[in-house]
């Protein structure tokens, strides 16, 4: 028969595998639904962070602000890469859950980001509850962790990050990426292996001095302005339904909240009793909250 023929079977093997692909490419793309049961009562879960810091919370802690939540860039660490020709790509860093909260809404990831979580920017929480582990499973398995704190320490694997007695926050990075946190009146002062960063609150905003970069940011009642260098400007709108930033939408709706983000797709949080449950294109994540 045809089918038994050498060159007839490769075809056949090579039209299957091109159409997994396009299929696959068609699955990762494909924006998640919202979720059936997205007009449910709000969520026992806080949103935008949790404390896993037993020292110290609210405007100075260690915390962990889930994959999916709504920010705002400050600064984002560009990665460049070089191909085979030559030709230098800059590409920003990814968001990392871990990090240190540094007050009205500002979140340091352990990534070397500093953004403004949206849900926080513009009303800050009295007393952040506090939580003393944090499990994430589904999706691939190089994904799958488990973050616990315990007096004021936090293991994330790699990385440790502990509140000393003296009130600094140290995060020990890997290959001696180190930082040090402290909050002194009316500012925040990182202190990195080489340089210092510093954010300063005033009535009207913020200064931060990042490197050799200057951010102004302004706030009113629903906006907040952050003019950066050249033309790093960016804006955080709340809406009636949520935020908009930088071409960015967020809809916080009960206990659901979807990022419609231009740089990371679309995503949806949903919070539970004790669960977090984070769909994106293609696969789903699940976090306990303990």
């Amino acid at each position: 028969m045809a089918a038994n023929h050498p060159e007839v079977r490769v075809k056949i093997l090579l039209g299957l595998l091109v159409a997994t692909l396009v299929y696959a490419f068609f699955w990762a793309t494909k924006s998640p639904p919202f979720p059936d049961n997205w007009k449910a009562a709000e969520s026992d879960l806080p949103a935008g962070g949790f404390s896993l810091d037993s020292r110290h919370s609210g405007d100075f802690g260690i915390e962990f602000v889930p994959p999916g939540t709504p920010r705002m860039d400050v600064y984002r660490r560009m990665i460049s890469t070089t191909d085979d020709e030559g030709n230098t790509e800059n590409e920003p860093a990814d968001y990392e859950p871990l990090g240190v909260y540094l007050g009205r809404g500002y979140f340091y990831d352990i990534n070397d980001n500093l953004s403004l979580i949206a849900e926080r920017a513009f009303e800050e929480r009295k007393q952040p509850r506090l939580f003393h582990s944090i499990a994430c499973s589904g999706g691939f398995w190089w994904n799958n962790y488990e973050v616990e704190g315990t007096d004021g320490k936090v293991d994330g694997g790699s990385t440790v990050i502990e509140h000393k007695a003296d009130g600094e926050v140290f995060v020990d990075g890997p290959l001696l990426s180190n930082v040090s946190i402290k909050a002194e009146p009316g500012r925040r002062v990182l202190t990195f292996n080489m340089s210092k960063a510093e954010l300063v609150f005033h009535k009207w905003g913020e200064t931060i001095n990042w490197g050799l970069s200057s951010y102004e940011i302004q706030r009113n009642r629903d906006e907040v302005h952050c003019d950066g260098p050249l033309l790093n400007d960016h804006f955080l709108t709340k809406t009636a339904e949520g935020f908009l930033t930088d071409g960015s939408r967020a809809l916080v709706l009960g206990k659901v909240t979807r990022w419609e983000s231009s740089v990371e797709g679309t995503t949806n949080l949903v919070r539970t009793a004790n669960r977090l449950r984070l769909q994106q294109s293609g696969f789903d994540q699940q976090f306990r909250v303990d």
